[in-house]
């Protein structure tokens, strides 16, 4: 009869432990690894089947990169004597720095790449009536990109905003059109690009070797399969947040 019981307690705490195991597996990665890592956030997948937060991307990360990464040879350049910076984060900045700065993203993304851990967060605000996101990436937990979408834009607004950059970073308009790229020192980079759904600002910073070489080798291993796709006055109040 003991032996019974026994037997029962045990089946019964094994059954227990097979239907809260997949609770306590999510619990105990996000508590070895944290909250926002790509471990916690795989593992929580594994079980939900889907995210524990809302996607700042949904489509492959190659897309993000191609603004800075791939640069048609009709594309204008400009050279600033400037560093390009992107709104009040600096490039190098660590991730647990940034959300303790701003603790309420609007979206987090974290994956896994053979290169190196990608991390993203994204951040809402509102500029003349137009919505505007900011998303940062970080690889390896070092910011190394930032992007700025405006959603719904005019012609007129657009044009606006790239006098602007120009007046920011060239000291003058060098042109109107909405597709360019600007160098700047100490290795930053600012493309502008306007896909006929949005208004893409992409600010890149390679003076970080060792972060910058694992993007490349993502960059560099993953170009050659994946199909790259488009994504689809007050003057100082914009000028502070580009």
């Amino acid at each position: 009869m003991n032996l019974l019981i026994i037997a029962a307690v045990v089946l019964v705490l094994v059954i227990i432990f097979i239907r809260m195991y997949p609770l306590l597996h999510i619990t105990t990665t996000r508590l070895f690894f944290g909250k926002y890592s790509a471990r916690y956030v795989a593992t929580y997948k594994r079980y939900t089947l889907q995210s524990p937060y809302s996607y700042c991307i949904k489509d492959d990360f190659i897309n993000h990169l191609a603004g800075c990464y791939k640069i048609e040879p009709t594309l204008p350049v400009y050279d600033s004597a400037l560093e390009i910076e992107f709104s009040d984060v600096p490039f190098g900045k660590k991730f647990k720095e940034v959300i303790r700065a701003f603790p309420s993203p609007i979206c987090i993304n974290a994956n896994r790449f053979p290169a190196f851990e990608l991390q993203a967060l994204g951040y809402k605000n509102q500029v003349f009536g137009h919505e505007m996101k900011k998303y940062l990436f970080f690889a390896n937990g070092i910011f190394f990109m930032g992007q700025i979408t405006f959603n719904h834009s005019t012609a007129e607004s657009r044009e606006e905003l790239v006098i602007l950059l120009q007046k920011k970073y060239l000291n003058g308009t060098k042109s109107t059109i909405t597709d360019f790229l600007i160098r700047g020192k100490n290795q930053s980079f600012l493309r502008c690009e306007y896909n006929g759904f949005y208004l893409i600002l992409s600010y890149l910073s390679r003076a970080n070797a060792n972060t910058i070489g694992l993007v490349d080798e993502h960059w560099e291993s993953n170009v050659a399969t994946s199909q790259i796709v488009q994504q689809p006055t007050l003057q100082a109040e914009l000028m502070d947040k580009l």
